[in-house]
């Protein structure tokens, strides 16, 4: 079922509904273990998951006194696990694709493999930074930005395929989605400007939207005052993150530029040496967070796991 129909039945019907983001299996583990870190989560009937897609990573390998570069796969296949856990669930599972570390060509055999995974949905973003150099690399035959492969996605809906040899171009169908900035990505020079471009990927045929985290409702609610503006009309999802270590309140401003309320901030210094209390700090205010957008007319809430289910599951039974 394709997300925008998920998202359409819930706001039709008053209903309200949350959606997870995970991991794929690191390499060398078995896909048993994911299924089972999700059976806290299950029987609150999330509306879909999306599982991470990542690019190769490079690394040093030194053997016999030579160092060589080389790229790998930390990671198994997004496709594979994506269309396993469709059918083990039976819940609705959402691949990433990122645009930037791969031809063109690469990317299409991606979606190809999605299709026959009976996959309906991708969620578009470009890539994740090379952690040799902190940089965005670009594949040479790729595409540079996100908007790139969702018109390429897109395109094979209409039957039109970047591999011209193909004989038979069976349409591809998928409802796609694409990541914003309620506080502006951090290489845009300003909100305005990453709207600008939010919008170019909803033009090439994005049918809905997912946040990135954030702390702080009003600044999402400025946002979507802002997109509304510029002319974006299809669907936006708050997307939240539990704040679960106190070492948070530095990693995720430097990571993702977003901004740490001074209240939240404020009463996790306050207990910095106490795990638990942070922990109890963090999840409560994200339930606050969660409590507003719903109250605010937000059907559907999308949660960064970041492997920690039973704490997530635990506390979102209050509320859905």
């Amino acid at each position: 079922m394709k997300v925008i129909d998920i998202y359409n039945s819930l706001l039709n019907s008053g209903k309200k509904g949350f959606s997870i983001e995970i991991l794929p299996p690191v390499k060398g583990t078995s896909l048993d273990e994911i299924e089972k870190s999700l059976l806290p989560i299950i029987p609150l009937n999330p509306q879909f998951i999306n599982i991470t897609f990542h690019a190769p990573v490079r690394k040093f390998l030194n053997q016999d006194g030579v160092t060589t570069l080389v790229e790998s796969h930390a990671r198994t296949a997004t496709a594979a696990v994506a269309g396993a856990l469709k059918r083990r669930t039976g819940i609705e599972v959402v691949p990433h694709l990122t645009s930037a570390a791969y031809t063109k060509l690469q990317l299409e055999d991606f979606v190809i493999d999605f299709s026959y995974e009976d996959l309906d949905n991708i969620f578009v973003i470009r890539s994740d930074k090379d952690p040799l150099d902190s940089k965005f690399r670009v594949n040479p035959f790729g595409h540079s930005n996100a908007s790139g492969l969702v018109e390429q996605i897109a395109n094979l809906s209409k039957g039109i395929y970047h591999d011209k040899f193909v004989k038979e171009t069976t349409p591809l169908n998928f409802c796609i989605g694409v990541a914003a900035y309620p506080e502006k990505h951090q290489e845009a020079n300003s909100l305005d400007e990453d709207i600008d471009y939010l919008r170019q990927k909803v033009d090439k045929g994005a049918s809905y939207i997912v946040t990135q985290m954030f702390f702080d409702n009003d600044k999402f609610y400025s946002f979507i005052d802002k997109c509304k503006k510029s002319g974006i009309d299809v669907p936006i999802i708050p997307a939240l993150k539990p704040l679960s270590l106190a070492s948070h309140l530095t990693s995720l401003p430097n990571t993702f530029s977003i901004e740490i309320p001074d209240e939240l901030r404020h009463s996790v210094e306050a207990t910095a040496d106490d795990k638990e209390a942070v922990k109890k700090i963090g999840m409560e205010w994200c339930l606050r967070q969660s409590e507003d957008l719903l109250r605010q007319g937000f059907p559907l809430i999308h949660y960064f796991t970041m492997g920690r289910m039973h704490d997530l599951s635990k506390n979102l039974g209050e509320i859905f």
